[in-house]
């Protein structure tokens, strides 16, 4: 796992986290996932996504389903999507929801590309990342 990874905070580290957690709590999506004390997936990847000035943190990988930590309803509560049936858990979405699906798409395609590229590496196999890059620009339209 790399070097700042969520899924390398053991239960050690959840535990640490939680015990010296500020009067306050921790900000954002921090707080409520070390107060779930919950040990994140090691065949998951997280990734921040900003809705409404607030950051709301996800995961992908591991299995169909992803982890949402996010503002809804005046606090940060935690939320599962189903990337297979394009779904929320018992039909419970966050506020800006459609946001965080297209973030839990748009990194789904990117790891995807990472993987080919990887196993293209590994074949020896001179690859050109530019079809790559200009097939990103025109998904999110940029040009």
């Amino acid at each position: 796992m790399p070097r700042g990874s969520l899924s390398r905070c053991c239960k050690h580290v959840i535990d640490a986290l939680h015990r010296v957690r500020p009067r306050g709590g921790w900000p954002g999506w921090l707080d409520t996932f070390v107060e779930y004390g919950w040990q994140p997936n090691s065949a998951k990847e997280w990734f921040v996504v900003d809705i409404r000035e607030r950051a709301a943190l996800f995961s992908i990988g591991g299995n169909d389903w992803c982890d949402v930590f996010a503002f809804s309803g005046g606090i940060y509560q935690r939320f599962g999507y189903n990337v297979v049936e394009s779904r929320w858990s018992y039909e419970n979405e966050p506020t800006g929801a459609r946001k965080i699906e297209d973030a839990i798409v748009a990194a789904q395609l990117h790891a995807s590309l990472d993987r080919e590229y990887a196993a293209a590496q590994r074949d020896d196999a001179r690859v050109d990342p530019r079809p790559r890059i200009g097939f990103l620009r025109r998904i999110f339209g940029r040009s």
